[in-house]
């Protein structure tokens, strides 16, 4: 019998703690979020808190109208760790998410108007969600323990990408980001180039901190005004010869350090510190 009970009891107890998110995800504006916000996860509580301060009021109607209003949304360093409260501001273009501490972006995943998203210094290792987010141009998802970034090959109006100091290897899925100009992977684990080869629009290409040998596939790119290959393992850089368009172009902490400059003698061209 007691056994029994408990059985019950665990079963009430799960039902419970289910209901609350199956009810929360058919929500389809803030006012519902927030008018119901005692029943929420603290987590998600705190996010409803943190909206309520964006609108200025107290009042859900009214910080729901107000918020369904905004373009751009500013959440640096606001201790977020449950996104889902912002699944209804469906009208925004810019959301900025810098340093919080989430780790599940799918409520932002209908958010489809976004064209500016800055999730970096998070907890993030799924960029699945961002699959549909197809107007992003710009995409910022450093320092966090990302390594497949296979989702973002459907981003094809990226124009800059920043995903340094994370855990990428393969950049396959960046192959046809034909738009992109600037591009920032320090700090990751790429040996492997070939994926750039065909993003002659690129402009700005930072890859410190790397396992790069091979600068062969960057010699296509005639567009590149900036170029910073440090901490590398690169020892022949004539490839690079005809980037005529290089304004800069830095290379030191790599084996090469003996070598010319191949590019633009009225260039900069720095192999050393």
């Amino acid at each position: 019998m007691f056994k029994q009970s408990v059985n019950i009891l665990l079963g009430l107890t799960l039902t419970l703690s289910n209901a609350i998110p199956t009810l929360a995800q058919n929500y389809s504006n803030f006012a519902q979020w927030c008018s119901t916000k005692e029943q929420l996860a603290p987590a998600a509580q705190h996010t409803v808190k943190v909206l309520l301060e964006q609108a200025q009021t107290e009042d859900c109607n009214l910080a729901s109208e107000e918020l369904s209003r905004y373009l751009v949304l500013n959440l640096i360093s606001s201790e977020i760790t449950d996104i889902s409260p912002l699944s209804s501001l469906t009208n925004l273009e810019q959301l900025i998410l810098y340093n919080n501490q989430i780790t599940d972006i799918s409520p932002i995943s209908n958010l489809t108007n976004l064209k500016r998203l800055i999730i970096s210094s998070n907890q993030i290792s799924d960029l699945s969600p961002l699959r549909n987010l197809t107007n992003l141009t710009q995409l910022y998802i450093g320092s966090n323990p990302i390594s497949d970034i296979s989702p973002l090959s459907n981003l094809t109006e990226l124009t800059r990408l920043y995903a340094n100091h994370s855990q990428i290897s393969d950049l396959t899925p960046l192959s046809n980001l034909t738009k992109l100009e600037q591009l920032y992977l320090n700090h990751n684990q790429v040996s492997d180039l070939s994926p750039l080869s065909n993003l002659t629009n690129l402009k700005y290409v930072y890859l410190d901190h790397n396992q790069i040998k091979d600068v062969a596939p960057l010699g296509k790119i005639t567009n590149l005004e900036e170029l910073s290959l440090r901490y590398n393992e690169i020892t022949e850089v004539t490839p690079l010869i005809n980037l005529s368009n290089l304004e800069e172009l830095y290379l030191y902490s790599n084996p090469v350090a003996n070598q010319i400059c191949p590019h633009n003698p009225d260039a900069l061209c720095f192999l050393r510190r």
